[in-house]
């Protein structure tokens, strides 16, 4: 199941992340897929992303799973705790100044 996972940058305080997902490999290592937030790109720590620059299949494989829903921008309540577009879990977060 898809969750709203939020990250801190490690050189910051501002909220980066507002998605990501561990996958594995065809070599059986773990790569992080995230998204930002405010962000229409996708990062994955393999090295084809790093130095290509460029969707990898892990960023292929995990894209289906983000709906996308943020109540701030697109309104509608969680039902029960989840997504009112796809039903899925979400974790309440607030942003302050």
């Amino acid at each position: 199941m898809a969750e709203l996972n939020i990250e801190y940058h490690p050189c910051c305080t501002s909220v980066v992340r507002i998605f990501s997902k561990v996958v594995k490999g065809s070599r059986g290592t773990n790569y992080t897929v995230y998204k930002e937030r405010d962000s229409y790109h996708w990062h994955c720590e393999c090295p084809d992303h790093k130095i290509r620059k460029r969707e990898c299949k892990h960023i292929r494989k995990v894209k289906p799973d983000f709906c996308g829903w943020q109540q701030i921008y697109h309104g509608d309540q969680p039902v029960d705790g989840k997504c009112p577009r796809c039903g899925d879990e979400v974790t309440a977060s607030g942003y302050g100044v």
